[in-house]
């Protein structure tokens, strides 16, 4: 899947979930994560269902991914999932039509590499 914020397919620590439709919609790659909210996804305090950045309602949820291993006819398998519970960060519309216009502006405007 790709980030939402930098449209680059690679690692991702977040799953970005629309939370009317139950769906989930792209990852935020960790590189995004800390360029856009350094360690505030980590450390704050995610109780009520507003935005990260206003009081306006969090609509995009940023669950963590987690690993863990299974065991399975004797092999041990590596898996992940999210979970949204405990409550997990969300963007509202804005700030996440903020964050997912980088991927527009990028694709629309290439880094030459240079000379």
């Amino acid at each position: 899947m790709q980030c939402v914020a930098c449209g680059r397919r690679s690692s991702y620590n977040r799953a970005v979930v629309d939370t009317v439709t139950d769906s989930e919609i792209g990852v935020l790659c960790p590189e995004c994560e800390h360029e856009q909210f350094g360690q505030m996804l980590e450390t704050g305090d995610w109780t009520d269902d507003e935005c990260v950045l206003c009081d306006r309602d969090g609509f995009y949820a940023l669950p963590e991914w987690r690993a863990y291993v299974v065991e399975i006819d004797g092999r041990r398998i590596s898996r992940s999932e999210y979970s949204m519970e405990p409550a997990c960060p969300a963007l509202c519309d804005k700030h996440y039509g903020e964050l997912s216009e980088t991927t527009t502006v990028r694709a629309e405007n290439p880094v030459s590499p240079q000379p």
